[in-house]
């Protein structure tokens, strides 16, 4: 057993076994670094940290469990379990529920010539594919419940959380002053170029990013102040002559922590995230001091003198930000459309929703006349309806109800502890910030900013509650979390005789449920050890982190193996291109996927695609066509050149088909008219719909790809284009089309 002085200043005994210490470090470096490759999104990087935490939850089980904890994971638990049921129901053809399966699937199988098994997902395979971020989250906040009730690890975590964050703001600031359109000068940006992103894609991820670390580093303040508070009458002369030159220094280093976060969040010009971080700022501090102020007015008066000083702030750090209120206002364009198109998907399936991820081909046929043709909105800007509307809606009132309930605690533990009060207060601010970021963005569906507001949540309600009864059977805030006696059979290389059972201890336990699982513990502990020596809890965890990470292994898995298939395949296809037409005569969603992929591995298929269309027949033009717009769609952001030369290549052809069916598949079915006034939507009736290349609200200024209308070459041809608005026939000639584009929010 080691002895190690807390920050209190008390010596306390504690036991930290390696395997525990080393998971600390694990999990620490995991939160530390998940938002460098550009915010873990996609499915690779979430693999890979569902893996490094599963490991880094194999050394926790020395860890013994008290009853709060046990009542938060089992909570965490029904969530997941209710999680699992709705993906099952979503992706099945016979759900148990014997919930109908969405009706795209009957109507899509009467216009193709294959039979398609029903789902209540709109897109097959996507709910499985897109739990990544809830795996991490998951094992993050499931890690920081058992490890942050050992108030040195608690603060361990705030630490890292803290350290990271200035080392990207630091690094990020010297970047973006030396190119601002690059991420740290390694990854060229497709938007936002006028602002700070690092090291996230989005500037509103990286806003709200900033302003978590920058709180956390402003309560490290904070606490190092209430520490040398003067103990009668206050003064900042006072304050001063109790700081000795180590305290001054420590201060300093808070202070320059919260400035340098504090610029990166301005410069990222994100006014959710800089607003929402400002309140939660201007709040912790109120709270935190809230019994050193006058009981009757006082937190009115600090609030308000926080507030200003916040205002204050904005007005020297922030010139951009306010700048982007004053001509944007609160709201952007085409977001409350938005929500209330999102609503009416909530409404059309309320209980299991459209399918986990599966917003972006959802969205199209709900997008009203009232949103500007400009932009594919693959998100709905608001987390919790689209949770709602992916997911359902008891999905969704569940995660609501317990993040409620998990607030409630928070505040409970700020109210009730007697020292490190940081930990559960900057848990709550934080989490509060993200959830209500979330309410008019998707900073919550980023890995590398959800897995640090996990992971503070979960430690923040592991130091909410006492820890246990002294020996005077008084209330203390001890760490009693820790076991201090014989490990678990922690020998992974022993494989000597078995050794003997040891006996279970009632004494050692506090409550029914710790009990229950030491019994079983000890009982699979004694049937491996008889069998060669295993760790029988370990393992088990193991088996439970296999299991877990199954989506992303499933995904990488699956990556690998495809892409030497696919790279025969496109050897082949170059070799005799017009074999891709006999093997697929009746087109179909076969087509597609390989025409797309095609485009994707190799870019010189792309010339081969295109000399086939001459060739194919019109229900084969159009699934080459759609395979080509979906290449163009996923590469885009990455490459940019490439995406437009897709386009142009498909805009020489002056095949209507096949530019129809291109348009109509970027995402847009208004733009399908390229470069048409029309207003409509995918499966949306009406709407103006005029000939290619006639004025109206589609045309406008050409543009390269970066969210706005993309160059394309003059081409002219005779079209019929009808609608249930109105019908235009004639010859045009068109200087530009708008198919593919992306939204910035």
């Amino acid at each position: 057993m080691t002895r190690s002085r807390l920050p209190s200043g008390s010596s306390e005994a504690t036991a930290l076994p390696w395997p525990v210490r080393w998971s600390s470090w694990l999990f620490c470096a995991v939160v530390a670094l998940a938002p460098l490759p550009l915010g873990s999104v996609g499915t690779v990087a979430p693999a890979i940290w569902s893996i490094l935490l599963g490991i880094a939850l194999l050394g926790v089980l020395p860890m013994r469990l008290r009853g709060s904890q046990l009542m938060i994971l089992a909570v965490t638990a029904l969530l997941t379990a209710l999680a699992m049921l709705v993906l099952h129901e979503q992706s099945v053809v016979r759900p148990w529920s014997g919930a109908a399966p969405n009706a795209l699937w009957a109507q899509a199988g009467r216009l193709l010539p294959a039979e398609l098994p029903p789902a209540a997902s709109i897109v097959r395979g996507q709910p499985f594919y897109s739990i990544g971020v809830g795996i991490v989250c998951l094992l993050s906040f499931a890690i920081g419940v058992v490890l942050g009730a050992n108030r040195r690890l608690a603060r361990g975590l705030l630490r890292a959380v803290a350290a990271a964050g200035l080392v990207y703001a630091i690094c990020g600031i010297i970047t973006f002053v030396i190119d601002p359109t690059r991420i740290y000068l390694l990854h060229e940006k497709q938007a936002h170029l006028a602002w700070l992103t690092s090291p996230f894609v989005n500037r509103n991820t990286a806003g709200i990013y900033y302003g978590c670390c920058a709180l956390i580093w402003l309560l490290f303040g904070c606490e190092l102040i209430e520490r040398h508070w003067p103990p009668r009458r206050a003064g900042l002369s006072r304050l001063l002559a109790r700081l000795d030159m180590p305290a001054r220094r420590r201060l300093a280093g808070h202070a320059f922590g919260w400035l340098a976060c504090l610029l990166a969040m301005f410069l990222t010009g994100s006014r959710g995230g800089v607003g929402v971080s400002l309140l939660a700022a201007v709040a912790a501090v109120a709270i935190f001091f809230r019994n050193r102020v006058p009981r009757r007015y006082g937190m009115i008066v600090a609030l308000g003198v926080g507030s200003l000083v916040a205002l204050a702030l904005l007005q020297l750090l922030g010139g951009g930000v306010g700048a982007r209120f004053s001509t944007m206002g609160l709201s952007d364009e085409g977001r409350f459309s938005t929500y209330r198109a999102t609503l009416r998907m909530i409404w059309d399936h309320p209980w299991l929703g459209d399918g986990f991820g599966t917003f972006e081909w959802v969205y199209p046929a709900y997008r009203t006349d009232d949103i500007s043709l400009r932009g594919t909105w693959n998100r709905a800007h608001n987390s919790w309806l689209e949770l709602a509307s992916d997911g359902g809606m008891l999905m969704a009132g569940a995660a609501m109800i317990a993040l409620l309930a998990a607030f409630v605690v928070l505040a409970h533990g700020v109210r009730t502890r007697r020292r490190d009060v940081i930990v559960p207060l900057a848990a709550l601010c934080a989490s509060v910030a993200g959830a209500l970021h979330s309410m008019i963005d998707f900073s919550l569906q980023i890995t590398g900013y959800a897995v640090v507001i996990a992971a503070l949540l979960g430690a923040g309600l592991s130091q909410s509650f006492r820890s246990g009864r002294g020996a005077g059977g008084g209330g203390s805030d001890r760490d009693a979390s820790v076991t201090v006696g014989l490990p678990v059979n922690a020998d992974f290389a022993r494989h000597g005789p078995a050794a003997p059972a040891r006996l279970f201890n009632w004494r050692d336990n506090s409550d029914y449920a710790n009990k229950l699982l030491v019994f079983v513990r000890e009982i699979a502990v004694f049937t491996f050890e008889r069998s060669g020596g295993f760790s029988a809890p370990r393992l088990a965890t193991l088996v439970v982190m296999l299991v877990l990470a199954t989506p992303g292994g499933a995904a990488l898995a699956e990556t690998l193996g495809g892409l030497i298939q696919l790279s025969q395949a496109v050897t082949n296809f170059k070799a005799n291109p017009e074999q891709l037409l006999t093997q697929y005569p009746n087109a179909g969603v076969e087509l597609t996927s390989r025409a797309r992929d095609f485009a994707l591995n190799d870019p010189t298929s792309l010339d081969p695609l295109i000399a086939l269309l001459a060739k194919a027949s019109k229900d084969q033009k159009t699934a080459i066509a759609a395979g080509l717009a979906q290449a163009a769609r996923i590469v885009v952001r990455s490459n940019q050149p490439y995406a437009t030369r897709i386009q142009q290549a498909i805009a020489d052809t002056k095949d209507l088909d096949t530019v129809m069916a291109f348009a109509a598949a970027s995402g847009d079915s208004g733009t399908a008219a390229t470069g048409a006034g029309g207003a409509g939507s995918a499966g949306a009736s009406g709407g103006q719909t005029s000939a290619l290349g006639a004025s109206g609200a589609g045309g406008g200024t050409l543009e390269a790809i970066d969210g706005n209308s993309v160059n394309t070459g003059i081409f002219s041809f005779t079209s019929s284009v009808s609608s249930s608005g109105s019908t235009t026939t004639g010859t045009a000639t068109g200087t530009g089309t708008t198919l593919i584009s992306t939204v910035t929010p």
